[in-house]
């Protein structure tokens, strides 16, 4: 009995052995990364880098972003998606310690070339091996446990690394969290490697992972992308680009209001938030669709810029972060519905073209934010916040058929 029940949570929660070996390698990536990405704005200031600079780097990563997706989508297709998740991860370790080692903020766009580069190589492999893996039906809930556990360690681990810096400072703190990042990944590499063993040894790696070359020969790009999916591609790029605007200096803001450790604490309670809205958004998707779902969630990518920004204290800033936690409610719908909508042949490449032309939006919202910031820190909330606001009403206006025939 007990068995039959836990088989059945599994089954609800969609643990597939190879997907739950993904999982972790994942949830130990980000227990890493989150003992100072979110403090890597200052870290970048306390290097020498003055606030244009970090804008210009923000969009140098939204750049990577966008150029790596595509070819990891398709090196995924093409060699697997185990085999590309070692790869792509190794790359991230060798990111890690040019950041670690860095003397000046010149050798972080040396290292985010590597970090960032892997975080776009790798997302269209995630996607592709959950609609490798799994029905549609069970799609949504495996993107909100895999989000669960990608966020798990960022209820965390920020407030470990707000204490850590606030103990050592920002560059010390920064380089403790770095060193700590390339043991937990190095980890990951070794638990993704048995996997893939184990998938070899039953003979799955071609059903899996190796589709035939030949489908990547004479395919549209209306294969790639379905026109379904375009619109909701252009109100995903309009919010993203207002939460670009301020994503690189929300840290600095906030670090200068509060304080290091309580912007730790920030961010935990964020991703809190964000945890405990995934699986109720799985249940509501099954009952109303995703439509509803995906609406709130791009309300509060709107709100936020602004709410953050323009906050004047630590209870006002727990609100701001509590809407940026709450924006991720519809994010596995979201998810599901571009792996629903994709070809299971080119699958990995749909994604990547998806997330290429979104981060390519992107680009010029950091260097936009930069520009703003040195004149008026308000004001880059209050453009981010209306930015989203249009993506919300291309969304409600020019999608809602998108979403509501998505399982047809």
């Amino acid at each position: 009995m007990k068995t039959g029940k836990l088989a059945q949570v599994r089954e609800f929660l969609a643990l597939e052995p190879y997907i739950l070996s993904l999982f972790i390698a994942i949830f130990l990536i980000t227990l890493g990364e989150q003992l100072w990405v979110e403090f890597l704005p200052a870290y970048f200031i306390a290097l020498g880098g003055s606030y244009i600079l970090l804008g210009s780097f923000k969009s140098f990563a939204d750049t990577l972003e966008a150029f790596s997706q595509l070819p990891g989508g398709m090196i995924s297709d093409k060699i697997g998606r185990i085999a590309s998740a070692i790869l792509f991860l190794s790359m991230a370790v060798l990111g890690y310690i040019t950041y670690l080692i860095a003397p000046s903020w010149q050798f972080l766009f040396l290292g985010i070339v590597l970090v960032q580069g892997t975080a776009g190589l790798l997302q269209p492999t995630v996607f592709a091996f959950i609609g490798d893996q799994l029905p549609a039906e069970r799609r949504t809930n495996a993107f909100s446990v895999q989000s669960i556990l990608k966020r798990l360690p960022i209820v965390i681990s920020p407030a470990i690394g707000g204490y850590i810096i606030g103990k050592y400072e920002i560059l010390e703190g920064v380089r403790i969290g770095l060193a700590v990042s390339v043991i937990l990944a190095i980890v990951a590499i070794i638990i993704l490697s048995k996997a893939r063993k184990q998938i070899q040894t039953r003979k799955l790696n071609q059903e899996i992972a190796n589709p035939s070359p030949a489908e990547f020969n004479d395919t549209h790009f209306s294969d790639v992308l379905p026109h379904r999916l375009r619109w909701l591609l252009v109100a995903d790029s309009l919010v993203r680009f207002g939460k670009g605007v301020v994503a690189a200096f929300i840290a600095i803001f906030t670090i200068d209001l509060v304080g290091p450790e309580k912007f730790g604490i920030l961010i935990s309670i964020q991703m809190t938030v964000s945890i405990l809205s995934y699986l109720p958004a799985a249940w509501i998707v099954e009952r109303v669709g995703r439509k509803p779902v995906i609406i709130v969630s791009f309300i509060c990518f709107a709100s936020m810029p602004a709410l953050i920004i323009s906050s004047t204290s630590f209870a006002w800033l727990i609100l701001g972060f509590s809407v940026a936690g709450f924006r991720e409610f519809g994010e596995p719908a979201r998810k599901a519905l571009i792996v629903n909508l994709s070809h299971s042949e080119l699958r990995g490449k749909s994604v990547g073209v998806y997330y290429t032309i979104r981060s390519m939006a992107v680009i010029p919202a950091g260097i936009l934010g930069g520009i703003i910031w040195t004149n008026s820190p308000i004001l880059t909330g209050y453009v981010g916040t209306a930015v989203g606001l249009l993506g919300l009403l291309v969304l409600i206006f020019l999608v809602s058929d998108t979403i509501a025939n998505a399982d047809e």
